[in-house]
């Protein structure tokens, strides 16, 4: 049986701006868990995320 936190990890891909300049640690911990991930730039963060058909790299909170 699958749990849903299993699921997501599967199904996850993380998004590394691409003028993260200090991060092969990250991606290095990423890719040992097994989580996808790629690199785009991104208009706010560092880091973030998309599942099936939705890009949360397109959202961002405002204060």
């Amino acid at each position: 049986m699958t749990t849903e936190k299993e699921k997501f990890l599967r199904d996850v891909c993380i998004i590394c701006d691409t003028r993260e300049q200090r991060n092969e640690h990250i991606i290095q911990q990423l890719d040992k868990l097994g989580i996808n991930h790629s690199r785009k730039k991104l208009a706010y963060g560092d880091y973030s995320f998309k599942i099936g058909e939705y890009d949360f790299s397109l959202l961002y909170a405002d204060r």
